[in-house]
């Protein structure tokens, strides 16, 4: 029992041939049918078909980012233009405040003399 190799020489004659039988025979090559041929284009196609439905999740992801961006560019965009205004009519207040006032002077500097 020390030894795991085979025992005889008549023991290892018979495990080869029992190895060479159960070896796979390969087969010539045989040319291709039209089944083949459809075989091929149904893995393709399926193949296809899966890379088109990624791409087609990544471009609605980015419509769906872009979307949303520009209806938040749209609501900032509403907020500036008001603080726009606002500057806008601060400085023609401003303006006209600094017109009256040179006009009081003016007025004021008459009736002094």
């Amino acid at each position: 029992m020390a030894s795991k190799g085979p025992r005889s020489k008549l023991d290892h004659e018979t495990r080869t041939r029992r190895q060479k039988a159960v070896e796979v025979s390969k087969e010539p090559c045989r040319p291709k049918a039209h089944w083949d041929h459809v075989l091929e284009e149904m893995i393709w196609l399926s193949k296809d078909f899966e890379s088109e439905r990624k791409w087609k999740l990544v471009q609605a992801k980015k419509v769906s980012i872009r979307a949303s961006k520009s209806i938040l560019d749209q609501a900032t965009k509403g907020e500036k233009k008001m603080k726009v205004l606002y500057k806008h009519q601060l400085e023609l207040e401003e303006k006209k405040k600094k017109a009256l006032d040179k006009q009081l002077d003016f007025l004021l500097g008459q009736t002094e003399r």
